[in-house]
């Protein structure tokens, strides 16, 4: 796409107040999207800064709020290990200048499953050098910012109750995140251990289903 039709898109799109999202793979890509004025970027591959970034772009994302969705586990199991390595160096150096990461994790691509992708991507995050606390951040609080929902990703009076229990402290190892014991949508119980549906109670089908979900 053609600088030129870049800037356009972005600039029509902040006039009716719409983000703007944008894929990227080369540094020359990312030039052109920071020029545009694009607000999201969604991965990080070998194509990009394995060198390192680009002078002045980590300052540009940091100043402009720009975010970045790595992506890693879709990723993942292409890389060899050293590529592995660098790809999450270059992670670390986003967090480090300021910038703000989210969990994406690209789900619906093969080997990337709705719900492990995104536990998955928060402990590849992690894996990055980030703690417990700041990798589930990447999942709660700054997915809510990013979109400007003030009543998501927060335990707070008047928030969505969108919740999920789990066994241990995720806060210091995101590992618990695997062990849920309970779901809550809009404060309705609707997964975990031991929950079953209106169906299952009354057909008495698919408890060990919902185990864990």
């Amino acid at each position: 796409m053609a600088p030129a039709v870049l800037t356009a898109v972005a600039d029509e799109a902040h006039r009716h107040g719409v983000p703007v999202v944008a894929h990227w793979g080369t540094p020359a890509d990312l030039a052109e999207l920071l020029e545009a004025g694009v607000d999201h970027l969604q991965h990080l591959e070998p194509r990009g800064p394995l060198d390192g970034w680009p002078s002045g772009v980590l300052e540009t994302m940091v100043a402009r709020g720009i975010t970045l969705a790595p992506t890693l586990a879709v990723t993942e199991p292409l890389f060899d290990d050293d590529t592995a390595r660098t790809i999450r160096r270059r992670v670390l150096d986003v967090h480090e200048a300021g910038g703000t990461l989210l969990a994406g994790s690209d789900t619906g691509m093969p080997g990337v499953a709705p719900g492990r992708g995104l536990l998955r991507e928060i402990e590849l995050l992690a894996a990055c050098g980030l703690t417990a606390r700041e990798a589930l951040r990447t999942a709660t609080t700054a997915p809510a910012a990013a979109l400007d929902l003030e009543d998501a990703g927060v335990l707070s009076p008047g928030a969505v109750a969108d919740l999920v229990a789990v066994r241990g402290d995720p806060l210091t190892e995101v590992g618990a995140l695997r062990r849920v014991g309970l779901v809550l949508c809009r404060g309705v119980v609707v997964g975990g251990r031991g929950h079953r549906t209106s169906r299952e109670r009354r057909t008495g089908f698919g408890h060990t289903a919902h185990e864990g979900a």
